[in-house]
């Protein structure tokens, strides 16, 4: 005989750790109801229709949520949560007429199920839902630890709370006091600690801030913290090497065993290190302009070109144009004041038409600047499982192949010329992969987020305009020029030395023939920084003038 499989409710179920908790029990073809602030279930209704309630709310919010829906609780279900503490949801709870279980996964919404997961159990008053929960948990091999609630929030106030607070500190000090991210004296111990810094500051700020205000346990911690750190700052004036000796012998020894495993298995995540070279994307400072300003982007809306006209100059119009070129011509026509076009992605390479229609346009670069690109997984369907179609730009295809083999390896790419334009009309089946900002232009949920195979995936845009404008936040310091050449040994080295000869530092040189099209065989666009020799950019040009027939001034990138 088939056992009915309990239907579950998510209170907050559309958060990051609601959905992935929906698909996992989905997965599980367990039925899921979801209630939140936007869903036309409400709280009392769900409670009315689930078995297994759960509440996955933030913390702050966990015990008056707690408070609405105890009442409602009938004797044959069961009430539990995702909250990262365990004594304030539990003492909630207790009133309740169905069992109570406080739960606690210990990994984040990012996570796969083949990482070895584990949950928290905190148990109140148990009934079979409780040990279903457990057995299915088990069974999809994430590991259910039971604890006390009290033991819990105090082993928390040091996993957590002040694991989060020591890198937030050092946040402050390494990008405060002195950016030292931004130099190559990097060592791998460093590199590994920043890194670990920086995904602390990914974190959601709000339960960030939960975590450190709402545990009971934690400001003691944080006590002796400061005690400890004011104790060597003491040691450190008083340049006393015994005293320090002293402060970090009995833990040097207490942790001997622990060291030298640890020493074991760092050594393979140093390995990996060291391979890594920290970058800091340039930030995208605002940009002032008129009101009046108009603004052309590759459309249409929801593309990564809108979110960076809307990134850059939110307060300007925009209007979305086709394609680059009609980018192109509608500044040349003054239909618009500014262009911004996408110039080169750090995975794709160059954008060729860009750098063309700057030959053929009597228009300038005037600045530049990054967005870094995160690509999304769009679509109708519910779980993974649905999905048969990927339909999407052969570029977004590119930069997520390795996460479509790994999670969706029976689905089908399909290539489109435009994902957003797709994105009009989704089908059933199908998933799209798009920026963030087409998931809400279009009104499609995000099924899966930043699937992008390389975090550093980043796009460099041009502002491109008939005249200067004055522009704050954008990169203008280096010089984007075209020159032609006649094809003959040695011409490439003799623009070379010119170059070395006025210890200029060159940042691009990208060749290709003319096909005919021109009177020239080849063309160079090389960008470089400014003389060490301070030479100016008008005596650059004399020397190159013997080996470069034409030498075109495109602007500051």
């Amino acid at each position: 005989m088939k056992t009915e499989k309990p239907i579950i409710g998510i209170i907050g179920g559309n958060g990051k750790t609601g959905q992935w908790f929906t698909r996992f029990f989905q997965d599980h073809d367990i039925p899921v109801l979801i209630a939140g602030r936007k869903t036309p279930l409400s709280f009392k209704d769900l409670v009315k229709k689930a078995d297994i309630v759960i509440v996955s709310v933030p913390i702050s919010q966990t015990q008056r949520v707690l408070k609405q829906i105890v009442p409602h609780m009938q004797k044959k279900q069961l009430l539990t949560d995702f909250t990262s503490f365990k004594v304030m949801p539990l003492e909630a709870m207790k009133e309740s007429k169905s069992a109570t279980l406080g739960m606690h996964p210990l990994f984040g919404p990012s996570a796969t199920i083949d990482q070895k997961l584990k949950i928290v159990f905190c148990k109140q008053k148990d009934n079979k839902f409780v040990t279903y929960l457990r057995n299915l948990f088990t069974s999809a091999g994430i590991e259910v630890i039971e604890v006390s609630p009290e033991e819990h929030d105090y082993q928390m106030a040091y996993i957590q709370a002040f694991t989060n607070a020591i890198n937030l500190l050092y946040a402050k000090i390494i990008f405060e006091h002195k950016n030292v991210l931004e130099n190559k004296l990097h060592t791998p111990i460093f590199t590994l600690q920043s890194l670990i810094m920086g995904r602390v500051l990914d974190q959601d700020i709000k339960l960030t801030s939960d975590l450190q205000l709402y545990n009971p346990y934690f400001l003691p911690v944080l006590e002796a913290f400061v005690v400890q750190a004011k104790k060597l700052e003491n040691i450190i004036e008083k340049e006393d090497e015994a005293a320090f000796t002293k402060m970090f012998q009995e833990e040097q020894e207490l942790a001997k065993n622990f060291a030298s495993f640890s020493t074991l298995q760092t050594n393979r995540l140093l390995a990996q290190v060291k391979q890594v070279m920290i970058t800091l994307p340039t930030k995208i400072t605002e940009i002032h302009l008129p009101k009046k300003t108009l603004v052309a982007y590759l459309g249409p809306a929801g593309t990564f070109s809108h979110l960076a006209a809307k990134t850059a100059l939110p307060k300007n119009k925009k209007i979305p144009y086709e394609t680059i070129f009609d980018i192109f011509q509608a500044a040349q026509n003054n239909d618009v004041d500014l262009g911004i076009v996408p110039a080169e992605n750090s995975i794709e390479g160059t954008v060729r038409e860009t750098l063309d229609f700057l030959i053929d346009f009597s228009l300038m670069v005037i600045g530049s600047f990054e967005l870094p690109i995160h690509q999304q997984l769009l679509s109708k369907e519910k779980k993974l499982a649905n999905i048969h179609t990927i339909a999407s730009h052969p570029q977004a295809l590119s930069q997520c192949r390795e996460w479509l083999k790994k999670y969706l390896p029976h689905a089908k790419t399909i290539s489109t010329p435009s994902t957003t334009a797709a994105l009009k009309n989704p089908k059933i089946g199908y998933a799209y992969i798009a920026s963030e900002l087409a998931a809400k232009q279009y009104n499609i949920p995000i099924l899966a987020k930043n699937i992008e195979d390389n975090p550093n995936n980043r796009t460099k845009f041009y502002l491109i305009a008939r005249k200067k404008l004055k522009l704050d936040g954008v990169s203008n310091n280096k010089t984007l020029v075209f020159a032609t050449v006649h094809n003959r040994v040695g011409i490439l080295r003799d623009i070379l030395n010119v170059f070395a000869a006025h210890e200029i530092n060159l940042t691009k040189l990208e060749s290709r023939p003319s096909g005919g099209k021109y009177a020239w065989d080849y063309h160079f666009f090389i960008e470089f920084e400014k003389s060490n020799k301070n030479i100016s950019l008008a005596k650059t040009f004399g020397a190159l003038k013997p080996y470069c027939p034409i030498i075109r001034f495109l602007g500051k990138t």
